[in-house]
């Protein structure tokens, strides 16, 4: 697999696929503007998005470091600074 394509795409906004955000906070348990804070890299650590993830099979610690590998590329960095600045996460 092609390292790039890998990290290019947040890993919480490419497992929850086609669902709606609606329908993905029901499936998880967490609010949507949680789930919105970290599909847009809002925040360092979102432990209660993981946390729910791992209580459906998923491999939280597998996902983490997926999702700091996406925060940590230079245009994922501006579009969670941008999320800071409007509000998103809060």
């Amino acid at each position: 697999m092609d390292n790039s394509a890998a990290t290019s795409t947040n890993p919480f906004r490419a497992l929850r696929g086609d669902a709606s955000l609606l329908a993905w906070a029901r499936t998880t348990g967490c609010s949507v503007p949680a789930i919105a804070a970290a599909e847009a890299g809002a925040v360092a650590h979102p432990a209660r998005l993981l946390g729910a993830l791992a209580r459906l099979g998923h491999d939280a610690q597998a996902l983490d470091r997926a999702y700091q590998t996406w925060r940590s590329q230079p245009a994922q960095a501006t579009v969670g600074a941008a999320a800071a600045v409007v509000g998103v996460g809060r």
